[in-house]
C-alpha cells in the first residue's frame, strides 16, 4: 500500500467474497484478515490457499489503533482506504465491489493507494 501520510499503527488488509453484505467495511467481515505495521517501508500482504471466485481487497490504515478504523458522522473513514484496482476513491468515486473485483485462480499482485475522502 502506498500513499499513507503517516507510519502510525497498523493497516488492515481485508480479502472480500463477492455477495459479503458488509462491503467495504471488512475486520469483522472479511474472508481473510491481514494487520501489519504502517511503519514497514512497503506494506505488502499474501492471501495464501484461496479457492476460486470473485474477490476484492479493501485496506485500511488504522492510525489510531482501534482496530477497526475511525468514521466522521457521514460513515466516511478519517484515514487512508485502499480497493484493488482502484487508484483513486473520493466522494464522487466510492469504493464498491464491482469496482475492486479480480478472479482467482490466477496469480495476481495489486497494488493499492491510500486515499483520505477529507
Amino acid at each position: 500500500m502506498e500513499g499513507l501520510r503517516s507510519t502510525k499503527d497498523a493497516i488492515w488488509f481485508c480479502l472480500m467474497k463477492e455477495g459479503q453484505s458488509d462491503f467495504p467495511k471488512c475486520v469483522n467481515a472479511a474472508m481473510a484478515v491481514a494487520r501489519i505495521k504502517a511503519a514497514v517501508a512497503t506494506p505488502t500482504v499474501t492471501f495464501q490457499n484461496v479457492a476460486p471466485g470473485t474477490y476484492a481487497v479493501t485496506a485500511m490504515h488504522d492510525e489510531s489503533g482501534t482496530g477497526d478504523g475511525e468514521f466522521n458522522v457521514a460513515g466516511l473513514p478519517k484515514s487512508g482506504v485502499g480497493l484493488s484496482n482502484v487508484p483513486t476513491l473520493g466522494m464522487m468515486n466510492l469504493p464498491t465491489f464491482e469496482k475492486g473485483r479480480f478472479t482467482v485462480p490466477e496469480t495476481k499482485t495489486l497494488s493499492i493507494k491510500a486515499n483520505h475522502l477529507f
